[in-house]
């Protein structure tokens, strides 16, 4: 499997199947894989306005995950539609991160 260069790795994970894939680094930059074929489902760029600090999976449910960026926005999304004006975006004043678990 080969993966997208990300300068500064930031986050890595993987979803509650051990199907797919999430990475980000330091820009606004996702990369989320197929573990079955090893390859690139999708590239998502400019999904915040500063740099990705955290990808997560939903712990319970495959298909959605959330992001969040040093510019202090966090985003929900759903792997079956991945358009980035289809993401749910909130703003945080907190500098700390949140535990995200969805229920299925």
């Amino acid at each position: 499997m080969r993966y997208t260069d990300y300068p500064k790795l930031t986050s890595v994970h993987l979803n509650c199947e051990d199907s797919l894939l999430l990475t980000s680094g330091y820009r606004p930059v996702l990369g989320l894989y197929d573990l079955g074929t090893g390859q690139m489902l999708r590239e998502l760029r400019n999904v915040h306005q500063g740099h990705v600090n955290v990808v997560k999976l939903a712990y319970t449910t495959p298909n959605l995950f959330v992001s969040s960026s040093f510019d202090r926005s966090f985003k929900l999304w759903d792997t079956r539609d991945l358009r980035v004006r289809h993401a749910r975006t909130r703003y945080c004043s907190c500098h700390h991160h949140a535990q995200f678990e969805a229920a299925g």
